[in-house]
Parts: structure tokens; C-alpha cells; sequence
């Protein structure tokens, strides 16, 4: 699994001297990870930063639900999920 940079990861406005929105950059450890032009992308750039806890919770709910019942196809899902974020298996 390739490891990604641990959060907190947030959202901050680039915005010029006349105060215009510029991008958004999504940092983690005050490093710019990745960024977004202007106003249309800040849903993009809050889901962005939002992956870390996102994919945590997503581990522990399909550690917790896979052995309380027979896998379900959202456990499947959950953990089709990971794997697409991780660069793991299924």
C-alpha cells in the first residue's frame, strides 16, 4: 500500500492583493498537496480534503460490519473503495 499524507488535511483561499479568490490548495502540514481554480471547485477541494477521515471511517466500518454479518455487496463496495484509494486489492 503506498502510504498517503496523514491529516488533518484543509482547504485555504489563495486570494490576490484586491482580495479576489485566486484557487483553493488543499494543505496537510503546511504543504500545498493539490489545488483548485477558483469558486466552482471548492466542493472538489473539500472532498479532497476530507479523504483522510473519509477513508478511515470507511476501514473501520468494514472492519467492524464484515464479521457481524455475511460480507454484503456495501461491504463489497466499502472495500473495492479502499482499495481503489490504498492501491491495494480486493
Amino acid at each position: 500500500m503506498n502510504e498517503h499524507t496523514p491529516g488533518p488535511w484543509t482547504v485555504t483561499d489563495a486570494v490576490a492583493d484586491d482580495g479576489e479568490l485566486l484557487f483553493h490548495e488543499i494543505r496537510a502540514d503546511r504543504k500545498t498537496l493539490a489545488s483548485t481554480w477558483a469558486r466552482p471547485h471548492i466542493a472538489n477541494a473539500r472532498l479532497i480534503a476530507a479523504a483522510p477521515e473519509l477513508l478511515a471511517v470507511l476501514e473501520r466500518i468494514c472492519a467492524i460490519g464484515a464479521p457481524l454479518v455475511p460480507p454484503t455487496r456495501l461491504i463489497y463496495e466499502g472495500r473495492a473503495a479502499i482499495a481503489k484509494a490504498t492501491g491495494g486489492g480486493t
